[in-house]
């Protein structure tokens, strides 16, 4: 910084020395330009006779020359000339006037081009003037009007030939000028060129500079050891990279003490640190969005490298789309060798983020548009499973024998008088398949966090009678579906008796006095026992985790670690476990139960909670996961409507626009229908690419999101951690 300092002033100088030059110059080559004006005006207003009258000034009549040549004139003028802003030559006109009661002649004329003030650098326009006078007081009197306004006043000779000397003079001074001034320009330009080649890199000096001052201010100073002393978090893999690093850094400095680096034992909860790459980092955005694990928790955005594609892929699944999606992301990949690490415009800069997670969602809205089989909402046939049957009064279809479509949904379908109730059907079935299964994933990742932190009361007061609940509920209603898919019900003559699960459903809860057959043997011994069990759950859930976390507090108030050590008299060491607890309400109440010492991530103190507290938030948890079972459920329906809107605005782009240009030039010639094609094309391309590519899209990411976040991450994810942050050059680059 020393050497950089000196460096900057060396180049201030410098600089500033040219400027003062230059500014010299400035001034020079202006009055010159000034001189130049006021001998050619002069020579012209002198060689005027005195006749009449100007500009209703009395001028008195001689009948002669101004100019003094052989005895001609009998009376001499004094003469004083100049130049005057155009701005304020009116004023500075009639005060001569007054101020002289009219015993002058002025002559003044307007310089077509502006002067530029070397002071200012402003371009001002000017009149350039001569006035006639007679007697030192009016001499006086008109210099010092001229000082009030401005004036800037030029010697001027009285004879032609000494005016015309002069001239000749100022030109050749002007091009003299003129020369110096080009070499000053050229040589500040080398000067501030060099400075602007240099500015990056000084600015990033300083700024690193200045970042590892910062840094060292959050270190300790010994004054036994005379020491600075440093504490902070290191990643367990990294911990021999930064032992290297300290060696290196000691070597390449010459330091005769070493740098030490200890491991040292602490009750605060670590920073969370994931390793990411390019790919992962995207869906690692998306979790951190909602809020960072805690430290050791799990991590969702593992399953969301899957789940989130998948599901933005069942809501705008179509091949056709997915292509041209898969097209955007390709591009965005192409350029990341020329845009990685330059800033962008936000609106490109977000995506190509994301670059890698729209690719994955393209690939996967690819895979579920062939599922569906729709290429721009234009079925894909490669063998039907139905065959034509043209029967009166209807056309109807019917399954040939020994054959199944081979992949994804039959293109008969497609077109059917009873397309949309088929794939209604298929579609909310599917949603809610889906969503049970990723809620039951959220509750077994609670389990996980419940086994690792040593939680046991988690494990069988919250995820056990969880669990239960959900799959007495919901996970029945799975059941029942994938039962109703494979059941045959038009080959067992029930074509028209196939159960509607919202009923079975709601029947199972609320019995009815003409409840529906049963479609398998013992179902409503199976229903009683699933309803017994979600009703025993709830109270489980309620009320066993605070009254054993308030007797666990009174057991640690008489020296256990727990009741059931209390209960059986037998205390152990508490163990030490360096992990901020599970709520923040009930941080002491937990503490007590499992034996944990919990540190703060800033050696915060935790109050105590009373029973009552402990019961109220239990309450509010159980009664949020009751209701949220059927909300969150009710809520993966979007995946059935965004993927049925998807589906049908495509159709209605594909027919509405397309098909009805088609039309309107079919049979009308080669010309007529190509061009009306190509029209129908354009827009419908058009449509598709600013509506369901860019809005639609949008719609399904957002979508997706909100399933991870509230329906998924909900179930098992605190996300009140703090991100490990390092020290880092480029972030504080980005940063600055």
């Amino acid at each position: 910084m020393d050497e950089l300092e000196a460096k900057f002033e060396g180049l201030e100088k410098s600089l500033a020395d040219i400027n003062a030059h230059q500014l010299s110059l400035d001034i020079s080559y202006n009055q010159l330009i000034e001189i130049r004006h006021v001998l050619e005006f002069a020579e012209k207003a002198r060689n005027q006779p005195l006749s009449g009258a100007n500009d209703g000034l009395i001028i008195p009549e001689t009948g002669g020359s101004l100019l003094a040549e052989e005895g001609r004139l009998s009376v001499r003028f004094a003469s004083v000339s100049g130049l005057v802003p155009r701005a304020a030559f009116e004023a500075f006109e009639k005060i001569c006037f007054r101020a002289t009661r009219g015993n002058l002649y002025m002559k003044s004329a307007e310089i077509p081009t502006p002067i530029r003030e070397p002071s200012t650098g402003a371009m001002i326009e000017k009149n350039v003037f001569v006035i006639f006078f007679q007697g030192q007081r009016l001499e006086t009197k008109i210099r010092k009007i001229c000082e009030a306004h401005g004036v800037n006043l030029y010697p001027c000779p009285d004879t032609s030939s000494e005016r015309l000397s002069l001239l000749d003079q100022a030109n050749a001074k002007l091009d003299e000028i003129q020369l110096v001034l080009e070499r000053g320009l050229e040589q500040r330009y080398q000067l501030l060129s060099g400075i602007g080649t240099a500015l990056n890199a000084w600015f990033e000096h300083v700024q690193r500079e200045k970042s590892i001052y910062h840094t060292l201010n959050m270190f300790n100073y010994d004054l036994g050891r005379r020491c600075l002393i440093a504490e902070g978090w290191c990643p367990v893999k990294c911990t021999e990279d930064v032992q290297m690093a300290l060696r290196t850094g000691r070597e390449r400095s010459g330091a005769l003490i070493p740098s030490i680096l200890n491991i040292v034992p602490t009750t605060e909860t670590p920073p969370t640190y994931f390793r990411t790459n390019k790919i992962t980092s995207g869906f690692q955005d998306i979790v951190d969005s909602y809020g960072t694990a805690r430290y050791r928790e799990v991590n969702p955005a593992v399953f969301t490298i899957v789940t989130f594609p998948f599901e933005f892929g069942i809501m705008f699944g179509d091949v056709g789309h997915g292509v041209l999606l898969l097209i955007v992301a390709s591009l965005l990949i192409k350029m990341e060798s020329q845009w990685e690490g330059k800033k962008l415009n936000e609106m490109i800069a977000m995506p190509f983020k994301g670059r890698y997670t729209i690719f994955l969602m393209s690939l996967f809205a690819i895979y579920i548009g062939a599922l569906y089989n729709e290429l721009f909402a234009v079925p894909m046939n490669f063998g039907s499973n139905w065959l034509y049957v043209n029967e009166a009064p209807y056309n109807t279809f019917r399954p040939a024998s020994n054959w199944t479509y081979p992949f994804g949904v039959d293109p008969v379908w497609k077109g059917a008088t009873n397309e949309l109730t088929f794939y209604n059907s298929l579609k909310m079935k599917t949603s809610i398949v889906i969503g049970v299964i990723q809620m039951t994933l959220g509750l077994f990742m609670h389990l996980f966090n419940a086994v690792y932190f040593k939680l046991p009361y988690d494990i069988w007061f919250e995820f056990v009678p969880r669990i239960l609940f959900l799959m007495s509920t919901f996970g029945y209603l799975v059941f029942m579906i994938f039962f109703k898919w494979n059941y045959n019900w038009a080959g067992e003559g029930k074509a028209h008796d196939a159960p509607v699960l919202l009923n079975e459903l709601i029947f199972m809860f609320l019995p009815s006095p003409n409840p529906p057959e049963p479609f398998y043997a013992g179902k409503q011994t199976v229903e009683s026992i699933l309803v017994y069990i979600a009703m025993i759950c709830v109270p489980m859930m309620m009320f066993p985790k605070p009254v054993l976390l308030h007797f666990d507090q009174k057991a640690k108030e008489h020296g256990y670690s727990n009741t059931l050590n209390w209960i059986l008299k037998r205390k152990e060491q508490i163990e030490v476990v360096a992990y901020a607890d599970e709520q923040q309400e009930e941080l002491q109440a937990l503490e007590d139960a499992d034996g944990l010492h919990i540190g703060g991530a800033h050696h915060e103190e935790h109050e105590e909670h009373d029973f009552g507290e402990m019961m109220v938030h239990q309450g509010l948890e159980t009664i949020e996961f009751v209701l949220g079972c059927i909300s969150h459920t009710a809520s993966y329906l979007r995946l059935w409507a965004l993927s049925l809107a998807h589906s049908e605005l495509s159709t209605v782009f594909w027919e509405k626009i397309f098909g009805t240009f088609w039309e309107m030039g079919h049979g009308k010639g080669v010309f007529v229908s190509g061009l009306g094609t190509f029209i129908g094309w354009s827009i419908w391309f058009m449509a598709t690419v600013l509506v369901i590519l860019a809005m639609e899209s949008l719609s399904a990411f957002l979508h997706a999101l909100r399933l991870h976040w509230v329906e998924f991450q909900s179930k098992f994810y605190r996300g009140d951690g703090h991100p490990f942050v390092p020290f880092s050059y480029v972030r504080k680059e980005e940063e600055a």
